[in-house]
């Protein structure tokens, strides 16, 4: 069977699928890129401060992010930066993760969400 064999609804179907994933993969890309610069912000200078702050001190929250927790001590984000850590060694093959071995590098998983969801649509 050959794509111009689907019934109009198959093709909609179909479309509407691509359309969100494609959507998807950008955002995906996008928050990945985001997190890889942070975490190599934290690496390279934000780490050295961090190491300054005592671990029960109370870190303000200046984001204006509607909803956010608005107080965090320092054992608080400990955890949660582990997980970005975790979550780019995990993905990328490049950061010798667990199961990064079975992935592609970094510049592979950019160029799909490229490829997906445009380059204009990932930053």
């Amino acid at each position: 069977m050959a794509y111009a064999d689907l019934t109009q609804a198959e093709k909609q179907e179909l479309a509407e699928f691509f359309r969100d994933y494609r959507a998807a993969m950008g955002d995906t890309i996008r928050g990945l890129r985001r997190q890889s610069l942070l975490k190599y912000a934290w690496d390279n200078s934000i780490s050295a401060i961090w190491a300054k702050i005592a671990n029960g001190d109370s870190i303000p929250d200046d984001s204006g992010l509607a909803g956010a927790d608005h107080t965090m001590i320092k054992t608080d984000f400990n955890p949660i930066l582990t997980w970005t850590s975790n979550l780019l060694a995990g993905v990328y093959s490049d950061a010798g993760g667990a199961v990064a071995t079975v992935w592609p590098d970094q510049e592979t998983v950019d160029g799909y969400g490229v490829r997906m969801a445009g380059p204009s649509n990932i930053g």
